[in-house]
């Protein structure tokens, strides 16, 4: 069975790699997609096979985390990444993809929380 695991940030490089270890042990030909992260330094398994897919431009010209542009470049980026990966996935054929969740502390969309709560904004 051919599996595709991605992180584009790489945000849960520890989790990733136990996870692609444990599915190659199983007899799956792994794949991880993620970008070559500048901030923590990750060593390569053997086990499996590794695509630095994402934010190449970003990581090159902000070597170092920064404000707003970084950011801005790096959404930009992300969207021309997933495309690319559309058309390199189905070239590769996985039987199944599995997609890492959003940074814990960044949700995607902000929910309001209902009306009367005394609760914020509902953060997962």
């Amino acid at each position: 069975m051919r599996v595709a695991v991605v992180d584009p940030s790489c945000f849960s490089m520890p989790y990733d790699h136990c996870l692609c270890e444990g599915l190659t042990r199983q007899g799956c030909q792994v794949l991880f997609i993620g970008s070559r992260s500048p901030y923590v330094p990750w060593v390569r398994s053997s086990n499996y096979e590794r695509w630095d897919h994402f934010y190449r431009l970003t990581n090159r010209v902000y070597p170092r985390p920064s404000g707003g542009a970084r950011r801005w470049i790096k959404g930009v980026e992300h969207t021309l990444d997933m495309e690319r990966l559309i058309h390199r996935l189905r070239k590769w054929n996985p039987d199944i993809i599995h997609l890492a969740p959003p940074a814990p502390d960044r949700p995607l969309v902000p929910t309001p929380a209902p009306k009367g709560s005394p609760l914020g904004p509902y953060r997962p």
